[in-house]
């Protein structure tokens, strides 16, 4: 209670005597070294803060290599075609890796069915079994569709080098 009053009585007296204006000017006046220490106390800040920051472990300098910066700028038409071009690209390189797997995949079944076929050599009237047969089918299914997705994927690629290309020509 003392604090509050004691707090109070200074404004109060300002208003007593001269008014709000008085009231005003004291405010202002009595602010104004303030303000200085406020200022310094938010530059300490950031400096304090840019230290802490900088000592922590994962903490990764933010420099601009200009070695890294791309050959066109991703805005220009250039940078849109070579975008476009690597894209495609990435597009047929995962097409060439599923062929690849389903590649490896036929050889599996049919390493499985030269197994059988060896192991029930000396028997001439035993086929081989529905379940490698099927497995068969589907292995070739699966290689002629990755085939296929390779073949169309890498075309849309070449469409996108030579685009890039007559881009880069033209410019």
């Amino acid at each position: 209670m003392f604090w509050a009053f004691t707090l109070s009585f200074m404004p109060a007296v300002l208003m007593f005597l001269g008014g709000l204006s008085t009231l005003q000017t004291a405010a202002i006046v009595g602010g104004l070294p303030l303000l200085g220490i406020a200022v310094m106390l938010m530059i300490s800040a950031v400096k304090a803060t840019t230290l802490d920051i900088r000592h922590q472990e994962d903490y990764v300098e933010p420099t601009i290599n200009i070695e890294d910066l791309p050959e066109f700028d991703p805005w220009s038409h250039e940078g849109v075609a070579l975008a476009n071009f690597e894209k495609c690209r990435d597009v047929a390189q995962m097409a060439a890796d599923a062929e690849r797997e389903a590649m490896q995949a036929l050889f599996k079944v049919k390493k499985r069915i030269r197994a059988y076929a060896l192991e029930h050599s000396t028997d001439e009237s035993k086929a081989i079994p529905d379940h490698l047969q099927i497995e068969l089918e589907a292995a070739l299914q699966t290689l002629s569709e990755a085939q296929e997705q390779k073949e169309q994927s890498s075309l849309a690629a070449q469409e996108a080098r030579s685009r890039f290309t007559e881009v880069c020509a033209e410019a």
